[in-house]
This record gives C-alpha cells, structure tokens and sequence, in this order.
C-alpha cells in the first residue's frame, strides 16, 4: 500500500494529522481522517536469556545460529494488542479546599523568618545557630499544614492585608552576633590610657588588649569563656579598681525587654518626659527606608513616657558585601571572596528605664515634639541628636549618658585579589546584632538586667 502523501510538497503525510508535518498545508479530509494504524508490539522467545547467555560463553556459531532463528520466528508472530478494557475511566481526584489567607500567610511569614535567619547564622559562620533555625522550620511545618487544612470561610473575600498584620502580632525574634563562648564579661570604658596596666593586671590579659578597654568610652566585652567562675574573679578584681563590671551570658541578653520605637512625643510644658508617647514595638528601623510617617502614626499606640535613668548613642553600620566567584577553569585555583562597595551609617539613641527599652531613630522618629530640647536646630539628623542629648542631660541632670559607639556587621569579609572574569553578587551585612547586644550590655552593666552573680557578690557588687 503506498504512502499518502502531501497535495502541496507531495511528502508523505503522517496520519491523524490535520496539516503536514513538513510545510503547514492542510491536508484533505480523506488523507487527515485516515486512523493511525496501531503497532503490535514484537513477541520475543520464552528462552531468550538462556540463549543469548549461551551465545555470549562462546558456545559457537552454532548457539549464535540458534538465537538468530528464535529472534526470526518471534517478528514472524507478533502478539496481538489486548483489547481495551471497558467499564474504567480516570476520576480525577478532588481538590483540596482553599486555606485561610490569614493563617497562609501567617504561615508563610513564619517560614520565611525562621529561613532568613538561619541563612544569616550561615553567613556569619555559626553553623550550630544556622541548623537550630533550620530545625525550627522543619518543626514549624507539621503544625502549620494541619492548621491550613480548615478551608476558608464560604463567601468571605481574600484579605490580601492579612499577611502583614500576622507577622505584625508577633515581631521577629532580636538576634545577636554569633559566639562560642557561654558567658561573658563586660567591663565599663573609662575613657583614660594610663589604666590600661590596671586593667591588665586585674584582667589577666595582654598589655595591648587592656589598652583598647582603656581608651573606650563606652562599655566593652572585655573577656569571653565556658564557664562563668573564671570572670566572677577578674569581675572583682576590676570592681576594685572603681569601675563597673558584670557577668553575664548571651541568654540573659535575650531575656532583656525588646526595644519598642519612640514615633512622636507630645510634650507637656515643654517638657518630653512628663507628656505622651507614640511607640509602636514592631522593628522598622530594620527597612532601608523610613515608611511614610502617616502609615507609622497610625500602628502606633499611646503609652506613658518612660522613666528612663540610661542613654545608649551610638549608630548601626550597615554593609553591602559584592561576593566574586572566580570563573577560571582551574577548579583549584577560583577564588571566592566578597568585599565592601558601600554603606549607610544610622544614628540611634536607646532609652532605658526599669519598664523597658524605647529607641529613637531619625527618619522613623518624629523629633517636631522634642524640640524644646535642641538648642539650635540643624539640617543634619546626627548634629539635632548630639544636641538633643545635651538637652535631655540639662532637664534631667540625673540621667546617665554612655558614650556613643559605632556598630558594624560581626564580621568583616577579605577583599578578592584583582582581576576579571567574575559574577558579582551584592548582599547586606546588617549592624543591628552589634547594636542589640551593645545596648544590652549597657543596661546589664547598670544593674537594670539579671547577672551571673559569683558566690561572694552582693547587690550586684557595683562600685559605690
């Protein structure tokens, strides 16, 4: 029987096509009805294996021979198709119901923060906190699935704003640099070179290294280790020089009061501290850029303004990291590295008090209320501040002052030598770990959190 074949290239025309499979014509109806003539499939023999195993041990042409003549009489034979069977057809199976958008997007914030941070601990190089957070996802993920089995409420629409408020009910846990060590001792800077023996020999530490607790001005770690007793004695032996030292570990950090944002004041006589405050507990001074100040005023909430007795200055540093990946063919010789190609530098001023933490930040704090206290007003944010300060130490001369500090990422990045032929991919490096922990050691430091107290301490042992 010849082939059909297509009216316009005259090739042969596939059948059960519509057009040709060469050029596009439409075939005609005879040629593009025509059924697909099934293919049989071969029979094969029932001793093939034992023939083909004992033409591969060598047994002759004559075994070669017999496996050649079972192969011919099996295409001679082909085994006829199995009849379809009736009475089945495929039921697709049902879908599920639509979730909640309020508990799916809960879930889905959920997820990715507890992602996130592990992603941070890897890149800082703490791989026991990156696999904690990793099992924190994998243990969140059972419980959130049989929470999302209830279906949607019939005849409600989706809440496209549910997400936000979700992740709003429960702000992010506050992370500090990653450490090896259990507990820690932090030691108030006093701001004089000519301790820095003092401090060595109370310390146990090198010359170098109690010179640059010297010079600080502001509280720094001064050692770290695994048990705490060791830092209970040079705790003591620094409180003998008159200065404030204490004990304490990165759990206890944790358990200090969250920092809320101060977002306006309304003074009452000119005076801030006797007015209403505007705070709002969610952290967005972590956002690259203020939010509109309308939509912040509205989140927030009115408190009583806080008794504070502690000032942390300072500013957050954060970085942009450029990671080159080398493209050599040389599997031994790429170079992987990441170096800085900019920064934005933050100003902050924490409030302690015994009821808490309130954090002023340019940009997402309204300072028009606390205007009385600046002098002379400035373009500059980080000159209004300083001023600011010095306004809040002369209405409250019993106000503690630390000095300010400048947090950065906890770890730098080496530079890649130079050359070409890389991919560059930017990330950011955050200073707010840094600063979570320095405003914290500041206020443990001032006996406004619990301490690792040795057997000999008494009222926390602060120097009178």
């Amino acid at each position: 029987m010849a082939a059909a074949l297509c009216p316009a290239c005259h090739r042969p025309a596939p059948a059960g096509r519509a057009s040709c499979l060469y050029c596009g014509a439409t075939l005609p109806p005879e040629l593009a009805g025509r059924p697909r003539a099934p293919i049989a499939p071969a029979a094969v023999p029932d001793d093939l294996d034992q023939l083909v195993a004992a033409a591969l041990k060598g047994g002759g042409a004559a075994q070669v021979q017999r496996l050649q003549e079972a192969l011919r009489q099996a295409r001679s034979s082909p085994v006829p198709p199995a009849p379809p069977t009736a009475g089945l057809a495929l039921v697709p199976p049902p879908a599920p119901p639509l979730p909640d958008p309020l508990a799916l997007a809960a879930a889905l914030d959920l997820l990715v923060d507890d992602a996130s941070a592990a992603r941070r601990a890897w890149q800082a190089g703490d791989l026991r906190v990156a696999h904690a957070r990793l099992r924190a996802v994998a243990g969140r993920v059972p419980g959130l699935l049989a929470d999302l089995a209830s279906p949607a409420p019939e005849g409600k629409a989706p809440d496209l704003d549910a997400g936000a408020r979700a992740d709003r009910s429960a702000p992010p846990p506050v992370e500090l640099p990653p450490v090896r060590r259990a507990f820690l001792l932090v030691v108030e800077g006093p701001g004089d070179t000519e301790r820095d023996r003092q401090l060595a020999q109370a310390l146990e530490v090198d010359l170098a290294t109690a010179r640059q607790l010297a010079i600080s001005r502001h509280p720094r770690v001064a050692l770290r280790a695994d048990e705490a007793p060791p830092l209970w004695e040079r705790a003591r032996a620094v409180r003998a020089l008159g200065l404030r030292a204490a004990v304490t570990s990165p759990e206890e950090l944790l358990a200090q009061p969250a920092a809320v944002l101060l977002v306006g004041v309304e003074p009452t006589g000119g005076d801030p501290f006797a007015g209403d405050w505007w705070v709002d507990p969610w952290p967005h001074w972590t956002a690259e850029a203020p939010p509109d100040p309308a939509a912040l005023r509205a989140q927030a909430r009115r408190a009583a303004p806080l008794s504070a007795i502690l000032v942390v200055p300072g500013e957050v540093v954060s970085t942009r990291q450029a990671e080159d990946r080398d493209l050599g063919r040389a599997t031994h010789r790429r170079h992987q590295g990441s170096h800085v190609v900019g920064e934005t530098r933050l100003p902050v001023v924490d409030l302690h008090g015994p009821g808490g933490l309130v954090r002023l930040v340019p940009g997402w704090t309204d300072l028009s209320g606390l205007r009385g206290l600046i002098a002379e007003e400035s373009l500059s944010a980080t000159l209004n501040l300083r001023r600011l300060l010095e306004g809040m130490s002369r209405v409250r001369p019993d106000l503690k002052v630390e000095g300010s500090r400048s947090c950065g990422p906890s770890r730098d990045l080496p530079a890649p030598p130079e050359g070409a032929g890389r991919d560059r991919r930017v990330h950011t490096l955050s200073g707010w770990p840094t600063w979570e922990e320095h405003t914290r050691l500041c206020r443990v430091l001032h006996g406004l959190g619990e301490v690792q107290r040795g057997p000999e301490d008494e009222g926390g042992g602060w120097p009178g």
